[in-house]
């Protein structure tokens, strides 16, 4: 076993394009899931991390030179612990987790030249 390193580690994601309102359109989705996994930080401290699913959806309009994409990230707003501890000078003193990102939602506008 390898510290950090889930046994289980995976993902799917989807897109599909066509044509809405006559423009030219996408969407996609995306899930996955990172295992549990510990990391040992000094003899006496071991720590957990992973166990926790991630997700995203987006979908995009072309019209010429523009486009729009509209992107949700963390769905159900997962807060799993991305990495076992963040500050190894608090190693002992305090508990420090890196949580996900959290829901966000963001709209882009984009034009070639």
């Amino acid at each position: 076993d390898l510290p950090g390193v889930p046994k289980v580690l995976g993902a799917a994601s989807a897109r599909r394009e066509g044509l809405f309102l006559g423009r030219r359109a996408w969407a996609s989705g995306s899930v996955g899931y990172v295992g549990r996994s510990t990391q040992q930080l000094t003899p006496e401290t071991t720590t957990d991390m992973g166990g926790y699913v991630t997700t995203e959806m987006a979908m995009g309009l072309v019209s010429g030179p523009w486009s729009a994409t509209l992107r949700l990230d963390n769905l159900f707003g997962s807060a799993g612990d991305t990495f076992g501890y963040g500050n190894p000078f608090l190693v002992g003193s305090e508990t420090v987790i890196t949580p996900q990102r959290p829901r966000n939602l963001s709209l882009s506008l984009s034009r070639r030249f």
